[in-house]
């Protein structure tokens, strides 16, 4: 919690700031841009470092404190974005042309970024709503979380499949049908094989007995009332949003400023791309899954099912593995060092930059699995450090992701030593959070931070 008491001691000294600039002159006001570019550095440092503990972070009690930091300051921010009078100072900056009239591209931009923010956020509305939309905001949070957590744990249905006879497994090695075999009290010997982990996969893809294959996805697809629970919660929650800043759907808030604008272009394009898949060979892909299924079985009426497509996929593959290249063959060639040496070499021809192995101190990472990389430029030299967790474990996020933990800004001119108005009095002890330092970019005046992010995957960690 330090590192977030100091970030929200730092913060209530940049609103104050803000809030105060139009009493404090022109010059003030010139600032406001690079004060909100501050303000949005001291918070997302603190959020975004502490999603990736949140998500990847082995131990409980470290996910459990990242959880609490990560909901007070997203609270925080969310508060931050119904702040009239942070609004209408940069409202006033914005249509202030003596001032707009110095400001770079980048920091017109910027600004025009922040004043959506705050629009976005029902800036327009009454007190109470305002007070609702945070309130909302965070308990969409809070369900975010708790369905992605309910989404990695087993659901209501089986753990296992109960297979009556092993040999019903063909497909599968001999080694592990022999390990999950047990003698009931009948003396009829009972294959056990698990719905979670990588079971399911194997068996949908390996194994030939067609009533094993759709018993593995019944039992994976199995209603869990509690998940729907959760997910329901929290699409009625972001509708509630939505309509409490008038939009028709949480997908017009979310996707108000971003390229595709609005769910309807969304929608065309998905119609737009099943039915170019369509004309160039879906349907064609079906029939000829269909096809080996009737071959396979000798059974000329035969319909493709649910269960039948990773088998016969499989079953298509390998027949003409000798002459065209597939998944499997290709992919010994990709481990995950060389496929990341590759992109190394790949980022040098393009871009003259390189990916460099770089030792970790003693608690900077969280694990011993994660890699570092410096971000080299062939002229600027370190640009930036990456954090790559590539191997999925127990409780760690499966699903492959980014993470930014610090984004690159000018550093130099931050003016910290105005934050502190004449004749305010701090509470004694209390720490502020400081910006890094910066180094010197080669081209560019000033100093910068760099950027710090982090890549998440969930590969299975090579043999040996």
């Amino acid at each position: 919690m330090d590192s977030a008491n100091a970030a929200i001691a730092r913060g209530h000294l940049l609103v104050e700031r803000i809030a105060n600039a139009p009493e404090r002159g022109e010059l003030e006001m010139q600032k406001v841009i690079k004060l909100f570019d501050r303000l949005s550095d001291v918070i997302c440092r603190v959020i975004d470092a502490a999603e990736v503990v949140q998500c990847l972070h082995p131990d409980p009690a470290w996910r459990r404190g990242a959880e609490t930091v990560f909901e007070e300051m997203f609270s925080w921010m969310n508060t931050l974005n119904t702040d009239p009078r942070l609004f209408k100072t940069l409202h006033k900056v914005l249509n202030t042309p003596s001032i707009t009239t110095g400001f770079s591209e980048a920091e017109r931009q910027a600004g025009i970024m922040f004043l959506h923010d705050f629009e976005k956020s029902g800036i327009h509305l009454s007190d109470a709503k305002r007070a609702q939309f945070v309130q909302l905001s965070d308990k969409i949070v809070g369900l975010g979380r708790d369905f992605l957590h309910v989404s990695s744990t087993p659901g209501s249905g089986p753990s296992h499949i109960m297979v009556s006879s092993p040999s019903r497994l063909r497909g599968l090695a001999p080694g592990y049908i022999q390990r999950i075999t047990k003698t009931n009290k009948h003396g009829e010997k009972v294959a056990a094989v698990s719905t979670s982990g990588w079971e399911p996969q194997m068996v949908l893809k390996h194994v030939e007995d067609e009533e094993v294959r759709r018993a593995m996805l019944v039992a994976t697809m199995a209603e869990d009332k509690s998940k729907v629970a959760v997910l329901d919660d929290l699409l009625k929650t972001r509708y509630e949003l939505a309509q409490l800043v008038g939009l028709p759907s949480y997908g017009h808030l979310f996707l108000g400023k971003k390229m595709v604008k609005n769910p309807e272009n969304v929608k065309a394009f998905l119609q737009t791309l099943y039915k170019s898949l369509l004309e160039e060979g879906l349907e064609k892909e079906l029939k000829m899954l269909q096809r080996a299924k009737q071959i396979h079985t000798k059974n000329m009426n035969a319909k493709l099912e649910a269960w039948d497509k990773d088998f016969y996929q499989r079953l298509i593959i390998n027949q003409t593995a000798n002459t065209i290249p597939h998944g499997d063959s290709i992919s010994a060639y990709f481990s995950v060092g060389t496929t990341m040496d590759g992109l190394s070499k790949l980022f040098s021809s393009l871009y003259g930059i390189t990916f460099v192995p770089k030792s970790v101190l003693p608690g900077e990472v969280w694990h011993d699995d994660v890699l570092k990389l410096d971000v080299m430029d062939e002229r600027d030299g370190l640009i930036g450090t990456l954090y790559c967790d590539f191997y999925g474990r127990q409780s760690k996020q499966p699903n492959a992701a980014h993470y930014y933990v610090r984004c690159s800004r000018r550093v130099d001119d931050d003016d910290q030593e105005h934050d502190i108005a004449k004749g305010m009095m701090l509470r004694e002890g209390i720490e502020l959070s400081t910006a890094d330092p910066g180094v010197n970019m080669i081209g560019k005046e000033g100093k910068y931070q760099l950027p710090i992010a982090v890549l998440s995957c969930g590969f299975s960690r090579p043999v040996g």
